[in-house]
């Protein structure tokens, strides 16, 4: 299975993404509820109120910090049991003109059993509706 990617430009200061993606309260804004800290090797968890898995109670996600470039790169493990595996987020930032590139890859997909694809599906449908949507509004775009 592929990897997800979504890629938007926004007008935006780099400082004020990077604050988004690297500070818990406005990561909670945009992604899910947590106790993030930017620190590498932090683990931490994203809970996914109303995100079902097969038990049906909400889900909460087991991340890890693996990298951190100031103002360009963020890069987390990513374990949900609706998973089953590891996965990886990466968030890279790049300076465009006056705005920013937001490019999310979340990897790994293709070492996992092909009965998750549904599941890799609804993923690429929630990245894009936290980046393209939640995101940018909570930038105020």
């Amino acid at each position: 299975m592929d990897e997800i990617i979504k890629r938007i430009t926004i007008n935006a200061e780099i400082e004020k993404v990077w604050v988004y993606i690297t500070d818990s309260e406005k990561l909670a804004q945009w992604l899910m509820p947590n106790n993030f800290e930017p620190r590498i090797n932090k683990k931490f968890e994203l809970e996914c109120p109303g995100h079902k898995d097969e038990t049906h109670e909400d889900e909460t996600i087991e991340c890890e910090v693996l990298e951190i470039v100031p103002y360009k790169k963020l890069e987390i493990s990513w374990y949900a049991d609706s998973i089953g595996s590891d996965t990886k987020a990466t968030i890279n930032l790049e300076q465009s003109g006056d705005g920013v590139t937001i490019t999310l890859i979340h990897s790994g997909w293709d070492k996992l059993d092909a009965g998750v694809k549904n599941k890799r599906d609804e993923y690429d449908g929630g990245w894009q509706t936290f980046i393209n949507q939640n995101l940018v509004r909570a930038l105020g775009q």
